[in-house]
């Protein structure tokens, strides 16, 4: 009789277990685009633009798309305030930005950059970078470094809602009690 009890509560636990998992709601995450896609977007529907830019090798890049990129405040944020955009600053594939088609001016070769990542980073490249734009498409910022929710949230939340039209971003930090 005891393994036929035994039986029936995993059984129970089986089927209790299961309905939890496939219960639960899939988890969020952010909407990125092609650069391309963004700018296309932008014409419909203007939007500030977030440009992860990133290379393939680069372990803090990889840092912040397992950590960062998956906390639920920043997924909100950039979802509901920007077209986000992952660019690889070694990509071959012409990007028309601007007016002007960037290229990358060694396609073939190693770690060569894209020459839209200096227009949008300048001459000091670092991985990670993000470059923020306007919904005119105007650079707003350049953000260098791996950066922990804490870090980034502030950002997002200061030019993604319009804070920066209104204060410093010093003023922003002392209202907000953030220390950077």
């Amino acid at each position: 009789m005891k393994p036929f009890l035994n039986l029936i509560i995993l059984s129970v636990i089986f089927i209790l277990l299961s309905q939890t998992a496939f219960s639960q709601e899939p988890k969020a995450e952010i909407k990125w685009y092609s650069f391309d896609e963004a700018m296309a977007l932008q014409e419909e529907n203007p939007k500030k633009v977030f440009v992860d830019v990133y290379t393939d090798w680069c372990g803090w890049c990889k840092k912040m798309d397992k950590t960062t990129f998956t906390e639920k405040e920043i997924i909100d944020a950039l979802n509901e305030n920007f077209y986000a955009v992952k660019f690889d600053a070694e990509s071959t594939k012409p990007v028309e930005f601007q007016g002007k088609v960037h290229t990358n001016p060694n396609p073939d070769g190693r770690r060569s950059t894209h020459q839209l990542t200096y227009a949008m980073l300048g001459r000091k490249v670092s991985y990670p970078s993000y470059a923020i734009f306007s919904e005119k498409n105007q650079k707003m910022t350049v953000v260098k470094g791996y950066l922990k929710k804490e870090r980034l949230l502030p950002i997002l939340d200061f030019l993604g809602n319009d804070h920066f039209q209104n204060m410093k971003w010093e003023d922003y930090l002392t209202k907000n009690n953030i220390s950077f």
